[in-house]
């Protein structure tokens, strides 16, 4: 696994050289209206992926180039269709410098652009600058401890108050921006909302999870991005102290080394999803591990509970995913970096574990009580159902950059 990031990364690093050249050599002639999005990561690109869809409907003409500075949103989406993922062209983003800069925004030529969550190049942002090209920073989090908020952060600073526009999920941030003295804020709910909701709207199923699920009377466990060691054994200890609960185990990596940790983790019959098919006897199958990608946010349905793996690290992963069906979610403690799961945890339809006894109580409280387990799972759908919609309100700030070339001067707060 670490020679395939390796490998990814030296492609990566070569394909640098001579970047701003080909992104030029790439681009069309025609003068089509053009907005550049910029992303670090895939998992940024995904809370951008509902708004490109909508600014798809919006402004079919619309031109939208995508740039990555992560060799894994660069493979996983170079030479994809617009249809396929919303955007016209996919770079990797050149390296800041004050030359690749200028020669970047010579070729794009963006009547707007748009940058994800914390991605700010000092570069980049005085050319932007220089040529009056209008600026939003989308899903922004000034968590604490971050560099904005640092007394040697004042550079960063100085770019979000720069910013045409700041677009936040949290009311905290909200205030943090205040105080440092950016008055252009949006608030409003997370676009991977509208992504996890369409997804849950849409029928779909696999005839072996649901036999699984059938033969645990529903009682499931969906351990969804199991990231390392720590969520290994959370979900081998809960699944030990809940013998009537059964579990769905899907790696973040599919690869024999987590696979194999997890099957020694968990009791009784552990089986792998490409084992089975909807003939086989579930029946004293205790764990089933999904062993193939893209399927995790769609398999929620077959769960009761959720345990969303990463919280062990910087990098907890979607929890809106299982509450986009109702599902109480649980996840790790480090969610200092999210907006959304310490709303959840406000709400009760979401829970910090910090290990696998913590997540059993938590199930097993929930259920011996129906109506609070049904109370949860409304509530989660609500909560969903409320956030939903924000894709439409971005698009619509972005199409207005585009069309006036305005800088609106407001906080807005929901």
């Amino acid at each position: 696994m670490g020679n395939t990031h390796e490998s990814k990364l030296r492609r990566f690093i070569g394909a640098q050289f001579g970047l701003t050249g080909r992104i030029a050599e790439s681009m069309s002639a025609e003068r089509h209206r053009r907005l550049w999005i910029h992303a670090s990561s895939l998992g940024e690109y995904q809370i951008a992926r509902p708004v490109l869809a909508e600014l798809g409907r919006r402004m079919p003409d619309l031109a939208i180039v995508l740039t990555f500075f992560s060799p894994t949103g660069f493979d996983t989406l170079g030479g994809k269709t617009k249809r396929e993922c919303g955007a016209d062209y996919v770079f990797a983003l050149p390296l800041d410098t004050p030359g690749n800069a200028r020669r970047m925004l010579e070729a794009v030529a963006p009547e707007a652009a748009v940058f994800m969550v914390s991605e700010l190049w000092p570069y980049y942002m005085r050319e932007l600058k220089r040529r009056s090209i209008p600026v939003m920073q989308l899903s922004t989090l000034l968590y604490d401890g971050c560099s904005a908020l640092k007394w040697w952060g004042g550079s960063r600073r100085n770019m979000l108050r720069h910013l045409d526009v700041v677009v936040v999920h949290d009311d905290v941030t909200a205030d943090r921006l205040e105080n440092i003295g950016c008055k252009r804020v949006l608030k409003t709910g997370d676009p991977l909302f509208d992504n996890a909701a369409a997804i849950a709207a849409t029928e779909w199923n696999d005839p072996a999870l649901e036999k699984f699920s059938e033969s645990a009377g529903g009682r499931v466990l969906v351990a969804g991005s199991v990231h390392d060691r720590n969520d290994v054994e959370i979900i081998g200890c809960a699944a030990r102290k809940l013998p009537q609960m059964k579990i769905i185990a899907v790696p973040h990596e599919i690869t024999e080394k987590l696979i194999g940790e997890i099957e020694r983790a968990m009791p009784g019959n552990c089986v792998r999803l490409s084992e089975v098919s909807e003939t086989t006897d579930m029946n004293d199958v205790g764990t089933l591990i999904v062993d193939s990608v893209g399927q995790l946010s769609r398999l929620y349905r077959y769960g009761r509970y959720a345990y969303v793996g990463g919280g062990f690290t910087r990098l907890l992963h979607s929890v809106i995913e299982p509450i986009a069906y109702g599902l109480p979610t649980s996840y790790g403690p480090r969610i200092e970096r999210k907006a959304t799961p310490r709303v959840m945890m406000e709400l009760g339809i979401g829970r910090v574990v910090n290990n696998g006894d913590e997540l059993a109580r938590w199930i097993e409280t929930l259920e011996t009580d129906d109506d609070q387990r049904c109370r949860v799972h409304e509530d989660a759908l609500k909560f969903v159902d409320l956030n939903s919609g924000s894709a439409s309100v971005i698009a619509k700030q972005i199409e207005d950059l585009i069309n006036k070339g305005n800088r609106p001067e407001y906080e807005q707060r929901e």
